[in-house]
């Protein structure tokens, strides 16, 4: 339950923060303003050895005047001393001082001829119902301008930027910075949200870089802007206190890291680049390495020189894209010269170069904010390109399994047709063989003969009309009349006393092709003739129904009956038909022609009992002539 410690004391600071916006109190005043920004003198002990009386007492000229937008002493092991001025005020007042990481700063306010001596900072005792990130002091009400003087010591860098402000105005500023700062935390922790929901960076170590740097960017802010340092525990507050040093080190190794596979560093091209991009990396280790034994203060000015360098370099390559008209090349180079400002601008006032105020500070969160906006884009556009390339992928791995499965059927079934037909014309052959050596041929040798030719040479139709409806057939719509049609192949048909035809009186017309048409029927009546046995009839009636006419045969069948599922289907052939010569061809013919044409065709099995049989129903339904 420690971890929820917190938010008691937050919920508590709002209420606190509201209520003081609204319940009027005595304010001072600066000249009829809320803020008043002051002016820093500064003077330097290098031997940190003077104390308040002996820096009070030293001559105007030891002070050196700073910056009218704050002081910069930057990576120094000296205590800094600041004198400042504040003109008179009826009422309380509050001093605002940042950036919150500075350790120890010790405030010396005139009192009664004396001083009065407050310690804040980030190593030192925090007053209870603090809810300000920022270093706060309290000043008394004075008649007349004062001068105070400000001690600054701490292991970072020594910057200052302070503000003066009456209650209410106090107030108001650490309202809109809370605002604007939980926006930032706000749309990171949004940005790394989303992106951790995309499953692509399991995948892809650019898009997990990509997360790093989100990630250490968000970690540097709160330790910088003084958010973990607010909600840490006093004995916690030593190792708080080294986590803007230890964050800046990781942001700037995710930087680094997402950079070199951002722009493909490990390619065999780029070795010279990968090999670049190491050294820096090994430059943040060593970095590390300074923080632990306490030479960081030393090592970092260095160290920020070499990540200037090194992001001037990333820069031009980034330049060097837009120049060989890479895609997304302009939105590269716009991403990383935005960080590089924002760093830049860090450097130049941390390591007291510049002096740009709150403003210059902290245009590493402006810089990396658009930075990250920029770059979130681009990562973007790799996702989509990335789940195009792997929806492709896997359609054309799909396709080619589907291709695969359908070349093992295909050649399945063909192995089963060739093995079916040797072994159909088999039987044929051997009649025409014992035919041919006889020397005398009897009448009924000779129809056993012509029998085995038309076996065969209806196998052979067959597979000459397979090659054509495998693909799509030319057919002509035209009008047939149907009932002429059926005599015909009844009167062609083998078997035609076997048939029963009871034609209608009337002409039905349909639409279709002629040739084909003759097939499909050719077929039928064949096929009810072929697999019935030679005692039995088949039937063949037509019937007109709405928007159609429909054309039934059926025929009986001893033994197993086909499964009407698979009866349409090319080569099958039920184990009760095996008796007769066929292919496996003749109702997968059917089929394809029936669909070619428009007409649909449904096969039904029905059992007779009474006979121990099955009748086999084939309808035939074509479209009525328009």
């Amino acid at each position: 339950m420690k971890g929820f410690r917190c938010y008691p004391k937050l919920a508590i600071s709002v209420i606190f923060l509201l209520f003081s916006l609204l319940l009027p109190q005595a304010q001072a005043s600066f000249n009829g303003s809320d803020t008043y920004t002051p002016r820093f003198e500064y003077y330097v002990d290098s031997t940190q050895t003077l104390g308040i009386d002996s820096v009070a007492n030293l001559p105007a000229s030891a002070f050196k005047q700073a910056p009218k937008a704050g002081y910069v002493g930057g990576y120094n092991r000296s205590i800094q001393w600041l004198k400042f001025r504040l003109p008179p005020s009826s009422g309380p007042s509050l001093l605002r001082i940042k950036p919150a990481y500075t350790d120890y700063v010790t405030l010396y306010q005139p009192y009664d001829g004396d001083f009065k001596v407050t310690e804040r900072g980030e190593l030192s005792e925090v007053e209870v119902g603090r809810f300000d990130r920022a270093i706060v002091f309290e000043l008394e009400p004075v008649e007349s301008e004062s001068t105070y003087y400000l001690r600054i010591e701490t292991e970072n860098t020594s910057t200052v930027v302070a503000q003066v402000y009456t209650q209410r105005g106090y107030l108001r500023a650490v309202m809109v910075d809370s605002l604007v700062a939980g926006g930032f935390i706000g749309l990171l922790i949004t940005l790394i949200g989303v992106n951790l929901s995309y499953q692509r960076w399991r995948k892809d170590s650019g898009f997990r870089y990509y997360i790093l740097f989100v990630v250490a960017s968000l970690m540097v802010f709160l330790s910088c802007d003084g958010w973990l340092l607010l909600f840490s525990p006093q004995w916690l507050k030593p190792l708080v206190a080294y986590l803007p040093q230890l964050t800046t080190l990781l942001y700037l190794l995710s930087v680094a890291v997402f950079y070199q596979t951002l722009f493909g560093f490990a390619l065999a091209e780029s070795r010279y680049c990968l090999w670049i991009s190491r050294i820096y990396q090994l430059a943040i280790l060593l970095g590390g390495g300074a923080l632990i034994v306490g030479a960081y203060i030393e090592y970092f000015p260095w160290f920020m020189q070499i990540s200037v360098i090194y992001l001037l370099w990333i820069s031009m390559i980034a330049l060097k894209r837009v120049w060989t008209g890479s895609s997304e090349g302009r939105a590269l180079l716009f991403a990383v010269v935005l960080g590089f400002l924002g760093i830049l601008g860090t450097a130049l006032s941390l390591n007291g170069i510049v002096s740009g105020g709150i403003w210059l500070l902290y245009s590493y969160t402006a810089g990396t904010l658009a930075s990250i906006l920029v770059f979130q884009s681009v990562m973007n556009r790799r996702l989509r390109w990335a789940e195009k390339v792997h929806l492709t992928t896997l359609l054309e791995k799909e396709h080619a399994e589907v291709l695969a499965e359908r070349e093992r059927q295909e050649k399945e079934l063909k192995a089963q047709f060739i093995s079916m037909l040797s072994h159909e014309l088999k039987t044929p052959l051997s009649v025409i063989s014992m035919g041919v050596s006889q020397q005398v041929i009897t009448g009924k040798a000779r129809k056993y003969l012509i029998q085995a030719v038309s076996d065969m040479s209806r196998v052979i139709d067959r597979c000459a009309v397979l090659e054509q409806v495998d693909t799509e057939v030319y057919t002509r719509k035209e009008a047939v009349e149907l009932v002429n049609l059926i005599g015909t192949q009844i009167e062609q048909a083998g078997g035609s006393s076997r048939i029963l035809w009871q034609p209608p009186q009337s002409e039905l017309w349909v639409s279709s092709d002629t040739d084909w048409l003759r097939v499909i029927v050719s077929n039928l009546i064949d096929n009810a003739l072929k697999y019935s046995p030679d005692t039995t009839a088949i039937s063949v009636r037509v019937e007109r129904h709405s928007g159609g006419v429909c054309v039934q045969v059926e025929n009986v069948i001893d033994g197993e009956p086909p499964d009407p599922q698979y009866i349409f289907d090319k080569y099958y052939r039920a184990r009760s038909a095996h008796k007769q010569t066929g292919a496996g061809l003749g109702l997968y013919i059917v089929k394809r022609l029936v669909a070619q044409l428009g007409a649909r065709i449904d096969c039904r099995i029905e059992s007779l009992p009474t006979q121990m049989a099955n009748r086999v129903v084939m309808c035939l339904c074509l479209p009525d002539r328009q």
